[in-house]
């Protein structure tokens, strides 16, 4: 009876690690996906940012002395 009860609990205890590691896997899946979406784009949210930085700097340029537009 006693063998049965170990084996019992020895059961229930590797039902648990195995629940824990399903929970720590899913959760380790959750945070992978942003982080991979963000490194994936970081690339183009730096060509983005620099051609922001020229915009910024032809207009600083231009403002005080707008050129005059002719259509």
């Amino acid at each position: 009876m006693h063998k049965l009860q170990q084996t019992q609990s020895q059961l229930i205890q590797n039902e648990k690690m195995s629940s824990l590691g399903q929970l720590v896997a899913g959760v380790a899946h959750e945070i992978n996906n942003p982080v991979n979406f963000i490194h994936g784009n970081l690339t183009y949210a730096n060509e983005y940012f620099q051609e922001i930085l020229t915009l910024l700097h032809l207009y600083q340029q231009y403002y005080p002395n707008p050129r005059a537009i002719s259509f």
